[in-house]
């Protein structure tokens, strides 16, 4: 049950299909259309160079998609005590939207093994994933029409989903160079990895429209509220930075008997910025207090200071029985994850 009648809405659809062109879909019965599609694709191929040589290329891809239905109750200030899609209020089915992810990645890896001793690996990566949004029917602005102080009826492209947009481009390249000699088998390898992102974020975008009645709507009056989102200096509205990750590691497995493994290694990162950030101008100026309370001024068009992370670590493998059945494995260590680059692109994001 829901208290809007569908004389409104039949209303307010037809009135929007005579004065504008823009039909905004069923008003009920639509959730049956939700389709949540994932498709994957892998190719392979495995080449033997030579009998030292051997090269793999892996291709992956994957597409999906998940309908939801439109944001409950965001939307500039006052929000409604109603949601969007309730028994207060209903929304048109061109409100809805959906999720588009797409991952696709290229992998080339060259195995060589140039003597007993002495072997080498050097891996390649490539991927690109993009998040994106899709929304059903034309661009229109987005529209609450009120009654009785709270949401009644939206209708027009879903407030957060005009041109929201993110995309990662992400290469690695590796190389690792392993000697044995007696009970050591030695790792030495270098790495390197580049991210850039992508990310577009224009919340009403298509423009926002709030009506405090169906009768002040369909009359043409006034709306009591309204607002717009659009890039300042008629940018693309993206907001792009790049980052790097340099990585080197050494490692020793010690056959220390026939029963017991012991592997040292350190690992060193540095994160490494390949553009700078826009400068803000307004923020560069604000008097802030420093971490010791005193005032100061801080720049927005340099990020912070890269500095090295050091990861040391050390692992046992013991063969309690000497025959494999049963196996003790231990080790601790400083381990480093994937800088989280996403907490800084905040800044070139909001510097305009």
């Amino acid at each position: 049950m829901t208290r809007v009648k569908a004389e409104d809405l039949e209303a307010v659809s037809s009135y929007l299909k005579s004065q504008y062109g823009y039909d905004p879909g069923a008003y009920e019965n639509y959730a049956n259309n939700y389709t949540n599609k994932n498709i994957k694709a892998l190719l392979r191929l495995d080449w033997n160079i030579s009998d030292k040589h051997k090269l793999t290329l892996r291709y992956n891809q994957m597409t999906g998609t998940n309908d939801q239905g439109t944001n409950n109750n965001s939307g500039p200030n006052p929000r409604s005590s109603a949601n969007r899609i309730s028994s207060e209020s209903i929304a048109f089915e061109n409100a809805n939207y959906s999720f588009k992810n797409t991952v696709r990645s290229f992998t080339a890896e060259l195995n060589s093994n140039f003597s007993s001793r002495l072997s080498n690996q050097f891996l390649a990566t490539y991927s690109r994933i993009q998040d994106t949004r899709e929304t059903p029917g034309d661009i229109f602005p987005f529209v609450d029409i009120w009654e009785g102080g709270k949401n009644y009826m939206s209708f027009g492209t879903e407030l957060f989903s005009y041109n929201n947009d993110v995309v990662n481009n992400n290469f690695t390249f590796t190389d690792n160079l392993t000697y044995i000699i007696d009970r050591h088998t030695l790792t030495a390898g270098l790495s390197f990895q580049t991210m850039s992102y992508a990310n577009s974020y224009m919340r009403e975008g298509t423009s926002y429209y709030r009506y405090n009645s169906v009768a002040s709507f369909l009359s043409g009056g006034a709306p009591s509220v309204f607002a717009i989102t659009y890039p300042f200096d008629g940018s693309d509205g993206y907001a792009k930075v790049k980052f790097g990750l340099a990585g080197a590691y050494v490692q020793d497995k010690i056959a220390v008997n026939e029963r017991l493994n012991v592997t040292v290694g350190l690992r060193a990162d540095l994160p490494i910025y390949l553009d700078n950030p826009p400068s803000n101008p307004v923020v560069d100026t604000l008097s802030l207090l420093d971490k010791k309370g005193n005032p100061t001024h801080f720049t927005t068009a340099s990020w912070p200071d890269s500095k090295p992370l050091f990861s040391p670590r050390v692992g046992v493998n013991f063969d309690v029985l000497g025959n494999r059945t049963l196996q003790l494995r231990g080790g601790t260590g400083i381990f480093t994850g994937n800088i989280p680059f996403v907490w800084l692109t905040n800044m070139p994001t909001n510097a305009g």
